[in-house]
């Protein structure tokens, strides 16, 4: 019996654990994702078949390698394991949103904000999804929350909208002003260029002001070298 014991003891301690195994699955499910390879996935979900890391992960994993059909039911499988994941919905929306899927994608992306009002990819995500299905209103509205987030590039759309008068806002040139602002501090080339034309001639309530213009043009040349 003691031999018995010292041999089940010995086999306990040479067999990796359950949680090992599955934590090995997902790293090596992690490194085929940036191969563009999903086998590393798709054999970790024969270990842990409802596990939703590992379905968000496959789902990623054909996302990647272009499988985009086989793509949806891995997410779906994901969400309905997890449904509380604003993460998760936002990643479908945006496999959704690529395939021109838009009404899926509003619905995905929608659900994303309201678990995480404060993310910011999901705002943004949800402005393209409502200006693709000329939603202007909703549209606007998603843009002006991404830019007060942060969002460089819905920051520079509103600018725009401002400098446009479009998208049923008022022109106005100083919003039009601070919105380039932020998104040319935030690293977006475009924007320091029309901050640079925007100071050279002024606008009503802002004059010209060549050292302003002179800065963001500076700038702007040495983010592109």
């Amino acid at each position: 019996m003691k031999r018995l014991a010292a041999l089940a003891c010995l086999l306990l301690l040479c067999l990796p654990s359950l949680a090992a195994l599955a934590a090995d699955g997902l790293e090596r499910c992690e490194a085929g994702i940036k191969a563009g390879d999903a086998a590393a996935c798709e054999r970790a979900l024969e270990q842990k078949p409802d596990d939703p890391e590992i379905l968000r992960r496959l789902g990623n994993a054909y996302f990647h390698a272009d499988r985009f059909l086989e793509s949806h039911p891995a997410y779906q499988a994901a969400l309905r394991a997890a449904p509380n994941d604003a993460g998760l919905h936002y990643e479908y929306a945006s496999l959704l949103v690529l395939i021109n899927e838009y009404h899926e994608g509003v619905r995905e992306a929608e659900a994303a904000v309201k678990l995480a009002p404060d993310h910011r990819l999901s705002w943004a995500l949800l402005a393209t999804c409502y200006r693709m299905m000329k939603r202007p209103d909703q549209a606007i509205k998603a843009t002006q929350r991404a830019a007060s987030l942060g969002d460089r590039r819905e920051a520079y759309t509103l600018a725009h909208a401002y400098g446009d008068g479009s998208d049923g806002l008022r022109r106005d040139p100083k919003q039009e002003a601070r919105w380039l602002e932020r998104a040319a501090l935030a690293g977006h080339v475009a924007a320091m260029d029309d901050l640079a034309e925007l100071f050279a001639k002024g606008r009503p309530g802002i004059p010209a002001d060549t050292a302003k213009s002179r800065y963001w043009h500076e700038r702007a040349m040495a983010a592109v070298r």
